[in-house]
């Protein structure tokens, strides 16, 4: 299956690099049973996971990433503690955004896998050893995400 790049790399001298990649498409509706690894929620709190449209059955697109302040449980929260990147700023004719997760959280992290035309999302939780998340979006942030990278 094809991927986006979304990698999430461990400190350098570590036993070896986890990486976690968002499926570059998903079918919906879609089972935890056919995601293995993945929290899987097709009904995500609509506040920090906002989407508004017909959530019809097909192949969605991967969107982007959400960088969540918290554990599996702030999937369906009422406000869940989704981060604004720390930095944003254009770079080679792309919009570069950046979590700094280096100061860790006693929640600890998410990070969301949002795709196109559905509210279906996929999560993991992020390892403690990772340091900062970026990610690329089209000028102007109009349209998915080009690539996310954790490491």
């Amino acid at each position: 299956m094809r991927r986006i790049a979304f990698l999430l790399l461990l400190l350098p001298g570590t036993a070896g690099a986890a990486e976690i990649t968002c499926p570059a498409a998903v079918t919906t509706p879609l089972t935890a049973e056919a995601m293995p690894g993945w929290m899987v929620d097709p009904h995500p709190s609509p506040t920090g996971f906002p989407y508004r449209g017909p959530d019809s059955a097909g192949r969605k697109r991967f969107e982007g990433v959400t960088i969540v302040d918290g554990g599996p449980g702030d999937l369906r929260a009422e406000a869940p503690g989704s981060l604004v990147p720390d930095e944003s700023a254009m770079q080679g004719g792309q919009l570069r955004q950046r979590w700094d997760v280096s100061q860790g959280s006693p929640r600890g992290f998410l990070i969301v896998c949002r795709y196109e035309g559905t509210a279906t999302v996929l999560a993991q939780v992020l390892p403690a050893t990772a340091r900062e998340c970026v990610q690329m979006l089209p000028p102007r942030a109009r349209g998915r995400a080009l690539s996310a990278l954790c490491r």
